[in-house]
């Protein structure tokens, strides 16, 4: 990939070129996969990494519409683009938010299950509303990348941590995140991917700030700013790029699918740098869930907005 291919796939689209939509949307989540091994990575606080994260977004984002002034998008527009940008950079934010404060009290296994609960409501919501629809074949397909993903998150070794609170965060998050798919499939047809994380990153300091207004500790060391910082070029900021652009032209469900593909990212960062292996049965189902993703993606299998 050359170092213009970035911004060659962040330019706005010509209308109706859903061709490689879902592909992109499978490569942001796997860059988005690493950022999960990022956050396992410092030493500070996590409301510090928060606030950090969405400085540096603000900082990147910002730099980058200043220096490409990219233009809307040329698609159908739909829905009221300034109210759905509103609400989709806010519980996008908010989603990232109470995710994180989730992990810190609930074991992966419960938090990803519920995560993949979330997209299974996200499909049956998207399917009645005037977004790009999917075929059978694809909600087959997609269904099926779930389901593998969560028998690869099962069959995995279990953490104990567990509370209430932490549970109720994660299905905060959850719904969150629903609501940010559907109304960011609605903003992305107005808007340039870098409108809506730009915006994310504002509202995200909001949350942190709430955050931290409720006691929640405040330790900034190297690592933390080291993190925040790649998470905010890469899983949050050129993997959000990606993921805006594909909610625009495809069913925000089977966007949510290709989170498939993290699994494999995840695992393989966790594996090198965290010394977590996977079990076998555990790669058995990340395999055949990642196929269901390619399957999905090729561009033979994908319907025209």
């Amino acid at each position: 990939m050359s170092i213009d291919a970035p911004d060659a796939l962040l330019e706005a689209p010509k209308a109706g070129s859903s061709q490689n939509a879902l592909l992109l949307a499978a490569l942001g989540f796997f860059i988005g996969g690493i950022g999960n091994v990022a956050w396992s990575l410092y030493s500070g606080s996590l409301a510090a990494a928060l606030m950090l994260r969405f400085l540096a977004g603000i900082f990147v984002v910002g730099s980058y519409r200043i220096i490409r002034r990219p233009s809307h998008p040329n698609l159908n527009k739909i829905g009221n683009g300034r109210v759905h940008l509103s609400i989709s950079s806010a519980f996008d934010a908010g989603s990232v938010v109470l995710l994180a404060a989730a992990a810190q009290s609930v074991d992966t296994l419960t938090f990803t299950l519920i995560g993949l609960a979330g997209s299974g409501l996200l499909g049956l919501i998207a399917h009645r509303l005037p977004l790009a629809k999917a075929s059978r074949t694809q909600i087959f397909v997609a269904t099926g990348a779930l389901s593998f993903s969560a028998l690869a998150v099962v069959s995995g070794e279990r953490n104990s941590a567990f509370s209430l609170i932490g549970v109720l965060f994660a299905v905060l998050s959850a719904g969150f995140g629903v609501v940010s798919y559907i109304t960011g499939s609605f903003a992305s047809t107005h808007y340039h991917p870098s409108t809506v994380v730009f915006r994310m990153c504002l509202w995200g300091c909001l949350w942190s700030t709430l955050l931290i207004l409720t006691g929640a500790d405040f330790n900034i060391t190297p690592s933390t700013i080291a993190a925040a910082v790649f998470i905010a070029v890469l899983p949050g900021g050129l993997s959000k790029f990606m993921l805006y652009w594909s909610l625009a032209r495809v069913s925000p469900y089977l966007v949510s699918a290709c989170k498939a593909t993290m699994l494999l990212s995840a695992g393989l960062g966790g594996w090198l740098l965290l010394g977590e292996k996977p079990t076998l049965l555990q790669s058995f189902f990340t395999i055949l869930a990642i196929t269901c993703v390619v399957f999905l993606s090729s561009p033979k299998n994908q319907t025209k907005v």
